[in-house]
């Protein structure tokens, strides 16, 4: 994939009502680590956002209603995925 299709991609999934954003993000990181855009030190950076985002418990709960700050703190590792891009 290309660098623009990544971001698209990107652009695709950062949206508030997304119920699949965790394991969404989890794709992107995937696409980001096989993809001939990043060097080495850039994949590494990668690497540990994906294991981050692990770490993070899925945002939305049974009852419809997403925890926030589980919610935010996927979105900001999807925005340093996009800055990595830039």
């Amino acid at each position: 994939m290309t660098a623009q299709e990544i971001k698209n991609k990107i652009d695709s999934i950062s949206y508030y009502q997304n119920r699949h954003i965790k394991s969404n993000a989890l794709n992107v990181c995937d696409v980001m680590i096989k993809s001939k855009l990043l060097t080495e030190y850039g994949k590494s950076v990668v690497e540990k956002i994906k294991t981050e985002i692990e770490k993070i418990k899925d945002p939305w709960l049974w009852n419809d209603k997403p925890e926030f700050t589980d919610l935010h703190d996927i979105q900001n590792k999807i925005n340093k995925l996009y800055r990595i891009l830039e």
